[in-house]
């Protein structure tokens, strides 16, 4: 079944490892709360690579929400096996079952802009006396 988009609005997602922790989940969901909150106009999903929902349930979210692009973070901190190997496989088979959408991986999280300074920052934070 292909969705096609009803506009051309951009969708997020977060992909997480997932965990059998309930609160590792819960991390995920909250930071997509958070994100939503600071930007209404993005539309954000979680999915997980090792549980539901998977990277194609999120895609059809947001397909079904309009998104006629979709951009996919991986939550992953290096470039271990499911970086390398793993998520690219993914975001080629849903390419290959929709090539009408837009769908773009960005780089784990170690190769972000602004990644290091935000672990010097917190650093810097961490090393303040206290008061």
């Amino acid at each position: 079944m292909s969705l096609e988009p009803k506009e051309n609005r951009r969708g997020i997602i977060l992909l997480a490892h997932g965990s059998r922790d309930p609160e590792a989940d819960e991390e995920a969901r909250g930071l997509c709360r958070i994100l939503a909150e600071a930007r209404p106009y993005w539309e954000i999903a979680a999915a997980y690579l090792n549980r539901e929902p998977a990277l194609s349930e999120a895609v059809e979210g947001l397909l079904k929400r309009g998104c006629g692009r979709i951009e996919v973070f991986p939550l992953l901190v290096f470039r271990g096996k499911h970086a390398r190997e793993d998520i690219p496989a993914l975001i080629a088979a849903e390419k290959a079952k929709r090539p009408e959408l837009s769908l773009v991986l960005h780089p784990h999280l170690t190769r972000l802009t602004g990644f290091p300074s935000l672990l010097l920052e917190a650093g810097d934070a961490a090393m303040e006396p206290a008061h």
